[in-house]
C-alpha cells in the first residue's frame, strides 16, 4: 500500500510493506522521498520525517545539482562530459546511434549502457590484472553488470563483480574500487588492516575513499 503526504513542502511516498521490520529511507532515480515500513502511525512517521529532514534535503539537493548529459551528443567517459563528434574514441559510437531507427530515450539508455559494459570489460580487466600482479591476489572469475548502488563486489569464492557504469569514473577512483574489491580477497570485511593493505597499493587512498562517496554522474 502506497500513501503520499506533505512534510514541509516536501512529498513523501509512504510505502506499507507488513514484513519490514525497520525503516527504510531512500530517494530514487526520480528524486521521490520514499519510505518504506511495516504499519506505523502518521505521527511516528512525521518524527522520523523531523529526524531526518538535514539528510533528505542534503541528498534532495546533491540530486538537483548532479551534472546532465545530451544523449547522442555527449558521453560522460573517465571522470569527463565529451562532445562525442570532437573525439575519435566516440565518434563511431555517436554514428551508431544516429543510425538507430528508434531514438526513444530508453532506447538510447541501453546503448550507452551497452557502450559502457563493452569498455569496463577490456579496461577494468586491464587495471584488475595489473594490480592482481602487484598484490599478489586474483580473483577466480571476473563478472561485468549494471548496479545502482555499488560500485563492486567480491563474494566469498573470490569472485569479484565490477559495475559497468565504473567506466564514467576517473581513471584514479577506478583504481581505488580495483584495489578494494581485490583487497576483499584477503580481508572480507572493512577492517583497519583491509584498508592498509588497500593504503599500501594506493597512496592517496584514504582521499579516495571520501571523494568517491560524493561522486556525483549524470543521469542517463
Amino acid at each position: 500500500m502506497k500513501k503520499q503526504i506533505d512534510f514541509k513542502g516536501l512529498q513523501i511516498i509512504h510505502e506499507v510493506k507488513p514484513r519490514l521490520k525497520n525503516i527504510y529511507i531512500r530517494i530514487d532515480e526520480q528524486g521521490s522521498v520514499i519510505v518504506r515500513s511495516s504499519k506505523i502511525s502518521e505521527s511516528k512517521l512525521l518524527e522520523l520525517l523531523e529526524q531526518k529532514e538535514q539528510w533528505i534535503r542534503h541528498h534532495l539537493q546533491q540530486r538537483s545539482s548532479q551534472p546532465s548529459m545530451v544523449l547522442g551528443e555527449e558521453i560522460f567517459f573517465l571522470g569527463e562530459l565529451h562532445q562525442m563528434r570532437d573525439n575519435e574514441i566516440f565518434s563511431g559510437f555517436q554514428r551508431s546511434i544516429k543510425g538507430l531507427k528508434s531514438m526513444d530515450k530508453a532506447y538510447l539508455q541501453k546503448q550507452y549502457y551497452s557502450f559502457y559494459r563493452l569498455n569496463a570489460e577490456s579496461y577494468l580487466t586491464q587495471r584488475i590484472e595489473h594490480f592482481a600482479v602487484q598484490m599478489k591476489l586474483y580473483p577466480s572469475a571476473l563478472k561485468f553488470r549494471r548496479m545502482k548502488r555499488r560500485w563492486g563486489s567480491c563474494n566469498s569464492h573470490d569472485v569479484i563483480t565490477f559495475n559497468t557504469l565504473l567506466m564514467q569514473l576517473s581513471a584514479e577512483h577506478i583504481d581505488y574500487v580495483v584495489v578494494h574489491e581485490l583487497a576483499h580477497l584477503k580481508h572480507m570485511n572493512h577492517s583497519a588492516a583491509f584498508h592498509a593493505l588497500v593504503a599500501s597499493h594506493l597512496t592517496n587512498a584514504n582521499m579516495l575513499r571520501q571523494s568517491i562517496k560524493e561522486y556525483r554522474l549524470p543521469a542517463l
